[in-house]
């Protein structure tokens, strides 16, 4: 399934003109690869309900449900940087792209309209 995304991107991003309709085939397999991948990475990662109270539990004491929830919380919150940083890299580098091309014929056009308002 790479292989092929990684085939068809090739192409379609090798065209003069990018079209956003081009690229559709593609995002639902980008979304469940990334939705593996984020799979990949919490199951690495220790358990933020189980690995608190085995902590507690080894040094003989008890983990409060403040201490609980505050745990669970700054896990969360670093899954949430870590998937909110890449969409935002990925529209921050669309944006750069597509704004970074300067498109002639635009140029001309407005120039034209610039001179016909002057002109007359």
């Amino acid at each position: 399934m790479l292989s092929w995304i990684l085939v068809y991107s090739a192409i379609v991003g090798s065209f003069y003109t990018k079209f956003m309709r081009y690229m559709l085939p593609v995002y639902p397999l980008l979304t469940l690869m990334a939705a593996v991948g984020v799979l990949a990475v919490v199951r690495g990662l220790p358990s933020p309900l189980t690995d608190p109270l085995q902590r507690v539990r080894e040094r003989g004491g008890d983990l409060s449900p403040v201490q609980n929830a505050t745990h669970i919380l700054h896990w969360l919150l670093g899954l949430l940087v870590i998937v909110l940083g890449g969409t935002i890299f990925q529209g921050l580098a669309l944006l750069t792209s597509i704004a970074s091309q300067i498109h002639v014929s635009r140029l001309r056009f407005g120039y034209i309209i610039i001179y016909v308002l002057a002109v007359y």
